[in-house]
């Protein structure tokens, strides 16, 4: 399992979910790692999680949200 941190300085500073992804983005990070390590394909980094979240109605905050993304997605 590849261990990714919300606050690394390639994304930590993107805005996401009204706040930035070092404080908001537990989520896609986890989301990331999951996808990186099932997959081999170690392109979709935190970065474009939260970017797809965002994207598909994810991002609006809460557990509720994060849950549904990681199910939903996480398959």
């Amino acid at each position: 399992m590849p261990l990714l941190l919300q606050w690394d300085e390639r994304w930590g500073y993107q805005w996401y979910a009204g706040q930035y992804l070092a404080l908001s983005g537990c989520g896609p990070t986890c989301l990331s790692m999951a996808y990186v390590y099932l997959t081999g394909d170690p392109s979709f980094l935190p970065r474009e999680a939260a970017e797809f979240a965002t994207a598909h109605g994810f991002a609006s905050g809460g557990r509720q949200r994060v849950a549904l993304l990681l199910r939903r997605e996480g398959r």
